[in-house]
């Protein structure tokens, strides 16, 4: 799954990479509320828990700086429902080529390593 810094930030977020590991995180401009950010093989990881009733499923959103949309592979979540396409959105992919677009899904997730960092 690959979350827009673009959405994120929308939502009154700051997201914030750094040299550190301590200075990558997403803040909630309003709680101060933080979620770290780990960086793995040259990407920005959250570490999340997706949530579908009482099923939690350990799972990882990249933090993309350059994605406009937040998108998922078709067979992310199965157990999910798949909400209908909206009318005349397109993807490209990083390499120019068109991706599908199968719908929408409307992922709720807990992030792990919670902080109330300020």
């Amino acid at each position: 799954m690959l979350a827009s810094v673009d959405k994120i930030t929308a939502a009154g977020n700051e997201v914030k990479f750094g040299p550190c590991p301590e200075d990558n995180f997403v803040r909630n401009l309003i709680t101060g509320k933080t979620i770290p950010l780990k960086k793995k093989q040259g990407v920005y990881v959250m570490e999340v828990l997706f949530v579908f009733g009482d099923k939690h499923i350990v799972g990882e959103i990249i933090v993309d700086s350059g994605a406009a949309e937040c998108v998922m592979p078709k067979e992310f979540l199965p157990g999910l429902e798949t909400l209908s396409a909206k009318a005349g959105v397109r993807f490209a992919a990083a390499n120019g080529g068109e991706m599908g677009n199968y719908g929408r899904k409307l992922v709720t997730f807990e992030p792990r390593g919670f902080s109330a960092r300020v």
